[in-house]
């Protein structure tokens, strides 16, 4: 709700954005810090085309020091979190093969699946892909947000391929 066409007009790749997760379902005039997670994501616009369409790239955890919200905009203090890398590179591009595999077969029973392939293709990493499937996975907003709060690669790749893998 908070992202509207005139912020979107704004965007120019190569910002960056920070993304607040909201806890509650509250108007803006009546939003406090406790109305969202301590925990976000930072990104970087990759593109912005004609239509106003935006591509994000996310890149860190951050935790929410502080968040201010004004009448036009929130304000908000945040730190990178930091992850406990036990997950090295060749088992993560593994898993994330076996993702793409498996998505790529569940993609073939539908006429728009050819789209949604060159979509799939495109992400680099499982915590990517969990984020562009967010909406669609059985998962309540708060198993959503422990993906997010895991700090142990290992084990955030396991929910993610149990949210993934239930999806499908």
């Amino acid at each position: 709700d908070f992202f509207d066409e005139t912020a979107a007009a704004r965007m120019r790749e190569g910002d960056k954005v920070l993304f607040l997760f909201q806890k509650t379902d509250k108007s803006r005039k009546h939003l406090t810090q406790e109305d969202f997670y301590p925990i976000g994501l930072n990104g970087m616009i990759e593109s912005v085309d004609d239509d106003g369409d935006i591509t994000v790239r996310t890149e860190n955890r951050m935790d929410i020091e502080s968040i201010l919200v004004s009448e036009h905009e929130i304000f908000a203090q945040a730190v990178i979190r930091e992850d406990i890398h036990d997950v090295d590179d060749n088992t993560r591009q593994v898993s994330l093969d076996a993702m793409k595999k498996r998505l790529y077969e569940f993609l073939q029973k539908f006429p728009w699946g050819l789209m949604a392939r060159a979509y799939v293709n495109r992400w680099k990493s499982a915590e990517e892909c969990v984020t562009a499937l967010s909406s669609y996975l059985t998962l309540e907003t708060e198993e959503k947000y422990h993906i997010l709060e895991v700090d142990k690669d290992s084990e955030r790749l396991e929910l993610i391929e149990q949210a993934l893998y239930g999806f499908i």
